[in-house]
């Protein structure tokens, strides 16, 4: 399928088994049990080239020849294929081949009872004898001439398949490598899908390293080496002087200005070294020489000369560390100013006129309003203004000669603005006020050449700034310190080539126009902003005594305080105040939907169980529809296995417990951020085994686990644990595949306090392979209802990708096969008799052709016979 792989782990495999010459006819090519194999099976095959692991249960025991009446117990297990048995040496054909008892028959087989009655060919134990009932015995003492010995037909291996005896107790086990369920291939590399991560690693950009010591231990050092890292938007390579950037620092330094270290004998974490024609990073602080055996996991291999064609060794490097200039420019934010699309002016909540305006006529002609001055900048007596600036600003005209103050304010409040203005006739000020409550900001502005759109949202005239809602579109006043100054005083300040525009907050300010003044407030040409204390207040909360929550509104919801599903209004709250209330876990669904999990699953054995079992009730014996179904019989102990689940934890699931006490974001080499934990914590021999997990290590970016030890931290490993159906107070009960619940208060316990692990244990998705730091393999983990849904639609369906149909289509394929076969016999049994009633039909008309002419010739002499005697 396209995809390249790299060997990690020495493909050889000890102690495994040439299989090549075993077949499903005539067995291993020698005794069995002359191999000295653990368990009696080998635990790993090869053929031609590929090699085979035994499934983990499989096992095999001698059998004892044909006086054994011991082997067979559902004590030692039997009852499943993985339990076998190998014919005793000696034996010839059954010495090499392995076998199954067939349940269904030795569960009938009991001991001898003088109150049970017994049918012609029932089978018991009596001492170290099989016997079998020659006749209908009735409850009686035991009489040895109603039975035989039978020991040796059962246990008579090698006669298997001849339609004797035997074949009722034993089959034939099928351990060619083709079975898989016995067998499943290891060490392989068939496609991107199909590979053993033991062996073999997909070669993909950011692949880990693996030690040189041939055993496939995965590390967490990245090899860049066959994947070259370009296109990287990182530092740039500095030219020594702090707080600036111009055309001395190189964005891709290059071999003529940069040069990296050699190797020194020791380096810290992030150093990188050129050794040997590789370029490496320290993930760790290291004495280990890069690029010897052992030192792998201490490096990132960045690059590799041996992969390198077009550039250096170094040069390649550089594209990983530094911004590659090939695919990426530097762009300098300009200076904060209204055109360059990187700044937005600040806009407050109310705009309120700068002074009061006299007495102003709202029923006149804006033009006859009585304006303290006159109107400019119009074209024929039409202006207009804009609310809000940019793509959102809404544009209001007015005509001076037919608009009255009246239609221009209603114009404004049912406009799409969102804003009310109203005149104030005790203030005499208009007031303009945001529709939305708490600290949202409000901007005018008739400038033509102000907004962001400035070739779109031009304003026109100078009403807003008549209204004392915006400063004017020119102000030639220099700032004078001499001059005592009135509050809403307008000047202009030049520092430096710097032109500001200020307005007097106070009657004659001490200070000179800045933005530390409180005496000034500066102003844009054209455009109305208010004073601080002319906004409104935002709603503030705090949740649990937690950081200030801020809100326009008097309710808060998850948007505000991030709390899913709780809101609350503190309108009728005061300021100051508090309010008490609980938040409590509702696991009343998850319990249900448990509930009902554990329901439908005991349903589900129940059924296979009625499917499979054998029930003696007096002279009446039932079996199921599949009791002599081996893969059927297994599906009730293959679902409880599933559904107990992996012992192994794999570190990345959210089942999986750490052992950590507490999580922090970084530590650097001296322990310096865990050591004041320590501190903060008053951690003391008492706390001994307190585990920390850092998730940035002196900045390898890599996860850490420290212990203290009862004075001091050291490093420590994980332990990992997985939440598992103990952990719920669910277990199978004794001898039996269905689900309990043992303890429903553990099952309460685990909703209340580990909702997130309990999710995970029913419904994590499936993850394919991930690192697995427990037992550094790629392994997948998932969800127990994923791992069941896959179980049943292997069982039912199979795998269209192997080939493999499922035990279920497997099945039923067998029992239209022998429908088939029954149809054809019946087919030929019909034309059979129909040929065989034509026969008798012909032979009937011959007959009766014969007995006519018989009587006719009986008549004919009778006749002559009368006349002879009336001769006489």
């Amino acid at each position: 399928d396209g995809s390249f792989f790299r060997s990690t782990k020495d493909r050889f495999i000890a102690g495994s088994v040439d299989w090549s010459g075993y077949s499903a006819v005539s067995g291993y090519p020698t005794a069995v049990g002359a191999q000295g194999w653990t368990d009696g099976v080998p635990q790993t095959a090869y053929i031609q080239g590929r090699a085979y692991q035994l499934t983990s249960e499989t096992s095999a025991v001698a059998h004892g020849g044909i006086s054994d009446t011991t082997l067979y117990s559902t004590g030692n297990g039997w009852g499943t294929a993985s339990k076998l048995v190998f014919g005793q040496q000696g034996t010839a054909v059954a010495e090499s081949n392995y076998y199954s008892p067939v349940t269904s028959a030795w569960d009938k087989v009991g001991s001898f009872s003088d109150t049970d009655n017994y049918e012609s060919g029932d089978i018991i134990l009596s001492g170290s004898q099989f016997l079998e009932a020659n006749t209908n015995i009735s409850a009686a003492a035991f009489n040895a001439a109603d039975w035989t010995d039978v020991t040796s037909s059962i246990n008579d291996l090698g006669d298997l398949g001849s339609g004797n005896l035997v074949d009722s107790f034993w089959a034939k086990a099928d351990l060619s490598i083709t079975n898989d369920s016995y067998w499943s291939e290891i060490a392989q590399a068939n496609g991107r899908d199909d590979f053993d991560s033991n062996y073999w690693q997909e070669v993909a950009p950011g692949m880990n390293r693996f030690d040189s010591t041939g055993a496939g231990n995965a590390l967490t050092s990245v090899d860049y080496s066959l994947w070259a890292h370009v296109g990287a938007v990182g530092s740039y390579a500095g030219d020594g002087t702090e707080g600036n950037r111009d055309a001395f620092e190189n964005g891709l330094p290059s071999d003529s200005n940069f040069n990296y270290d050699a190797w020194s004998g020791s380096a810290n974490v992030g150093d990188y070294v050129l050794h040997n024609g590789k370029v490496f990073e320290a993930t760790i602080i290291t004495t280990n020489e890069p690029g010897i055996s052992g030192s792998e996991g201490d490096w990132n291999l960045i690059a590799d000369s041996s992969t390198i064609s077009a550039v250096s060794i170094s040069e390649q490097a550089n594209k990983s560390r530094f911004t590659d200039t090939e695919y990426w420019s530097r762009y300098d934010v300009p200076p904060p100013d209204q055109n360059t699309g990187h700044w937005s002016i600040l806009q407050e909540k109310q705009l309120t006129s700068s002074s009061p305006l006299g007495n102003l006529d709202l029923s006149a002609t804006l033009a006859n309003a009585n304006f303290s001055d006159a109107f400019t900048g119009l074209t024929s007596g039409l202006g207009n203004f804009f609310i809000g600036e940019g793509e959102g600003a809404v544009r209001i005209d007015y005509d001076v000669n037919n608009d009255t103050l009246s239609t221009l304010i209603d114009r404004v409040n049912r406009s799409e603005a969102n804003v009310d203005m109203y005149y104030d006739p005790v203030s005499d000020r208009f007031v303009l006020k945001n529709k939305t409550s708490g600290s949202i900001g409000i901007v005018l502005h008739e400038s033509d050449n102000w907004d962001t759109l400035s070739s779109a949202n031009v304003g026109a005239g100078n009403l807003l700034n008549l209204m004392g809602l915006a400063a004017p579109s020119a102000v030639s006043d220099e700032y004078d310190s001499s001059v005592s100054y009135e509050k809403g005083d307008l000047v202009k300040y030049t520092e430096g080539t710097e032109v500001t525009y200020w307005q007097a907050h106070g009657s004659s300010p001490s200070d000179k126009p800045s933005s530390a003044s409180a005496e000034w407030k500066q102003i844009i040409l054209g455009v109305g902003r208010s004073f601080e204390e002319e906004l409104g207040e935002n709603s503030i909360v705090r949740v649990n005594g937690g950081e200030r929550v801020y809100s326009t509104k008097t309710e808060f919801s998850q948007d505000e305080h991030g709390y899913e599903g709780i809101i609350f209004d503190v309108a009728n709250v005061s300021i100051g105040g508090s309010a008490s209330f609980a938040v409590a876990k509702d696991a009343t669904a998850a319990k249900k939907a448990i509930d009902k999990f554990i329901e439908e699953f005991n349903d589900a054995q129940d059924y296979i169980d009625s499917l499979v079992s054998i029930t003696n009730d007096g002279d009446n014996v039932t079996a199921g529809r599949f009791s002599s179904n081996l893969e059927i019989s297994r599906l009730g102990g293959q679902l409880r296995k599933i559904v107990f689940g992996d012992s192994t934890a794999h570190s990345e699931s959210g089942t999986t417990t750490d052992g950590s006490n507490l999580v922090v974001n970084s530590n650097d080499g001296s322990n310096t951020e865990i050591d004041a934990i320590s501190t903060q914590l008053n951690l003391g021999i008492s706390d001994t085994g307190y585990v920390i997990k850092v998730l940035d290590d002196n900045g390898s970016g890599l996860s850490a686990f420290y212990k203290w030890n009862g004075s001091a931290w050291e490093s420590s490993t994980p332990t990992y644990s997985s939440f598992r159906l103990s952990n719920l107070g669910l277990d199978f009960g004794i001898g039996s595949d269905n689900l309990q619940v043992k303890n429903s208060a553990m099952l309460l316990q685990a909703l209340e306090d580990e909702p997130e692990k309990v999710q995970a244990f029913f419904s994590e998705a499936p993850v394919e392979l991930a690192f697995d730091s427990n037992t550094n393999t790629q392994r997948k983990y998932q969800g127990l209802s994923y791992s069941v849904e896959d179980f049943i639609t292997s069982f039912l369906n199979g795998d269209s990708d192997s080939g493999y149909k499922g035990a279920y289509t497997t099945h039923v394929d067998s029992i239209k096969s022998q429908n088939e076969r029954l149809d054809d016999r019946i087919e030929d049994l019909e034309y059979y008799l129909e040929q065989r009633e034509e026969t008798l039909r012909a032979g009937f008309m011959r007959m009766e052709e014969m007995q006519s002419k018989i009587n006719t010739q009986m008549q004919t002499l009778q006749s002559s016979f009368n006349n002879n005697n009336n001769k006489k």
